[in-house]
C-alpha cells in the first residue's frame, strides 16, 4: 500500500499525464495532467474508456486504444489539442511483472515549443532555399573531399554545365579550362575552393577564367570560398 501510494504521488506531481486502463478498456488510473487532452474525472473510475470524449478534433483515439491492445504494437501521436496546445499521446500496453497484458497505458506530453522550433527550422530552411534557387549569384557546395554537392541555378548558367553533370565532380577537373588573369593554367589544386578546405580560412576575390560548354567559350567570374565547420571540429566538412 505505502509503494502504491508513493508511485501514486510520483505520477499525481509529474507533468507526464497518464491513463491506466485494464483489459476490458476500464479507467482504473489516471494524472491531472490527462485531462488537457481527454475529459476524465474520478467519477469516470469503473466506467468505459470509449464513454470519454477528447478536447481535440482527432477522434479515433479510441480506435487507436483498442488497436493498441489487440496488436500489442505501440502508437505515438501528434494531436492538436482545442486550446491550440500540441501533444504526444503514446499509447502502449500495460504488463504484469510475468510480461502478462494488464491493459493499456496513455502518457500525455506537450510538445508545442518542439513543434514550434520544429515549424520555425523548416521555415527557415525553405526560405533559404528559396534564396539559394533564386539569387543572381552562382553558389556551388563542395564537401571534404572537393566534390560538387550542390548547384543553383545561377551557377548552372554561370559555369555552363547542368546541376547533374556537375554533380560529384571536383575542381580538380581539366574540364574547367581555368586559366589566370594573365593567361596561365589555373591548377585546381590552387582553386579557392580547395585552399579553403585545407587551409580551414576563407579565400576571396580570386579571378579565373573558366570555359563554359553551353556559351562554347570562356567567362570570367570572381570566386569566394567559404568553408563551413560542425561544431567543434578544425577541419571544414565542405565548403561554398
Amino acid at each position: 500500500t505505502t509503494l502504491n501510494n508513493d508511485v501514486n504521488n510520483l505520477l499525481t506531481n509529474t507533468q507526464i499525464g497518464t491513463l491506466f486502463l485494464d483489459s476490458r478498456l476500464t479507467v482504473r488510473k489516471f494524472t491531472p495532467e490527462i485531462t488537457k487532452l481527454i475529459n476524465v474525472m474520478e467519477v469516470d473510475i469503473g466506467r468505459p474508456f470509449s464513454h470519454l470524449t477528447f478536447k481535440c478534433d482527432y477522434k479515433n483515439i479510441y480506435q487507436e486504444v483498442s488497436s493498441v491492445l489487440e496488436t500489442l504494437v505501440v502508437k505515438e501521436l501528434e494531436i492538436q489539442a482545442d486550446d491550440g496546445e500540441w501533444y504526444l499521446l503514446k499509447i502502449q500496453p500495460y504488463r504484469h511483472a510475468d510480461r502478462s497484458i494488464h491493459g493499456v497505458l496513455l502518457t500525455l506530453v506537450q510538445i508545442s515549443a518542439l513543434k514550434k522550433a520544429t515549424e520555425t527550422k523548416l521555415k527557415s530552411e525553405e526560405q533559404y532555399r528559396l534564396l539559394f534557387e533564386t539569387m543572381t549569384q552562382g553558389v556551388v557546395y563542395q564537401d571534404a573531399e572537393g566534390k560538387i554537392i550542390a548547384v543553383n541555378p545561377a551557377a548552372e548558367r554561370i559555369l555552363g554545365p547542368t546541376r547533374e553533370q556537375m554533380m560529384g565532380v571536383t575542381s580538380m577537373d581539366p574540364r574547367w579550362g581555368t586559366i589566370k588573369e594573365n593567361g596561365e593554367d589555373f591548377p585546381g589544386a590552387e582553386h579557392p575552393a580547395m585552399i579553403a578546405l585545407k587551409t580551414g580560412q576563407p579565400v576571396e576575390n580570386v579571378i579565373m577564367g573558366v570555359f563554359n560548354p553551353s556559351l562554347k567559350r570562356r567567362v570570367w567570374i570572381k570566386v569566394n570560398a567559404i568553408p563551413h565547420f560542425r561544431p567543434g571540429a578544425d577541419r571544414p566538412y565542405q565548403v561554398y
